[in-house]
Parts: structure tokens; sequence; C-alpha cells
């Protein structure tokens, strides 16, 4: 199961990246923020998103083994605003598969010791069916957003935005009860630095960020 495990940290970390603000310069050379609308279909109140990546690899090791991977993670998410209220409702659910296929081929059976071919193929599946479900609330007439959000296996997540400022809690209970605290400010345009800022990405369960640029 290591190999597996392995195999779907690397495919989730990528999906973070992918999924992850972007950057790039403007005439004068400076690093500015392209955000990607995560509810591109528009139906009244109800905005809809979703998200595809499938990747699928192949290697050997060495000379007597074949390994093939498979890395899919599927998933839609929605949002519902409550007209004249500032509060919206949120929800996703996704499928994630990850498998990996090792097709052994020796020139002597490992069970007798006899000098025979012995072939044999071993396969490890992992499975997980995320889902969220919170809440935003805007003031109205104001820049500043609560959130609430509930991740399948028991952790959730509170924030408050207002401008520039963040502020998150977050407590995960399938991650061995990890609690993390985080503030980040954002400076304006000419402010301290134009160093591409770290890469920051969801969960990497699948859950979407809390605090994505709020579209109305």
């Amino acid at each position: 199961m290591a190999g597996i495990e392995e195999a779907f940290e690397k495919f989730a970390d990528r999906l973070a990246r992918e999924e992850s603000k972007r950057y790039s310069r403007n005439e004068q050379g400076d690093y500015v923020e392209e955000v990607k609308d995560p509810y591109p279909l528009k139906l009244g109140p109800l905005q809809l998103g979703a998200n595809a990546n499938i990747s699928t690899g192949q290697y050997s090791p060495d000379e007597y083994q074949n390994i093939s991977t498979m890395n899919r993670n599927l998933g839609v998410r929605g949002k519902l605003n409550i007209p004249d209220s500032g509060i919206a409702l949120l929800g996703s659910m996704g499928d994630v598969r990850s498998s990996m296929k090792n097709k052994l081929n020796l020139p002597f059976n490992p069970m007798t010791g006899e000098a025979e071919p012995y072939s044999e193929t071993m396969r490890d599946v992992y499975k997980q069916s995320p889902y969220s479900i919170g809440v935003q609330y805007n003031p109205i007439g104001t820049n500043q957003l609560f959130s609430a959000l509930y991740n399948k296996g028991g952790g959730y997540n509170l924030g408050y935005n207002q401008g520039p400022v963040n502020v998150s809690y977050t407590s995960n209970p399938g991650l061995g009860n990890n609690i993390m605290i985080r503030g980040q400010y954002n400076f304006a345009e000419g402010g301290l630095t134009t160093t591409i800022p770290p890469v920051s990405g969801p969960d990497p369960q699948g859950v979407e960020s809390l605090f994505r640029r709020r579209y109305n």
C-alpha cells in the first residue's frame, strides 16, 4: 500500500497546484493575480462548476517489473445565492481514484526456488468520495466575507475576509486531529516585493478554498 499512497499524494499535490492561484506579468513587469471563476455556469441564483483530472503513467524500476498507474479526480461544486441576504449556500462532491498495477516477471519461482519462469500481477486501488457543505455571508454594502465549511470526516473551516486581510481556522480529524490557524495580508501593487507568492491550493481531498474571490 505504500506505493499507492505515495502515488496518490503526488497526484493530490499536482491537483492542488493546478487549482491554486496563478500569476502572470503585466506590461510593467509586475506579477498580477489571475482569478478563475470556480462557478462558470450561471443559472439565476444557482452557480455550478466542475473539475476533471485524469493521468496515467508507466515505468520499470528494474528488468523484472512493469508498473502502470492511473489517477482520477472528478468533482462538481455548487453555490446558491439567497437573494437580498448576502448569504450563499455551498456544496461540493467528488470521486477520487488511484490505482497501481505491478506486473512481475522473474526467471525463477520465488515460492519454490526452481529455475522456471514466474509471473504475477499485483494491484493496489485507492477510492474516496469527498464532499463538503458550507455557507458564506457577505453583509450587503460591505467587503466582508464570513465563511463556514464542513468536510467529510468531521473536518471544518471557519474564515473571515475583508479586503487584503484573510483569517482562517481549520480542524481536520482525518489528519491526526490537526488544527491550523492562519492569517494573511495581501499587499497592494507596488508593495514590498514582486516575487512570485508561494503556491497554495485547496485541501488535497478536493474541498475548495474558502477564500476564492466572490462572483455575483
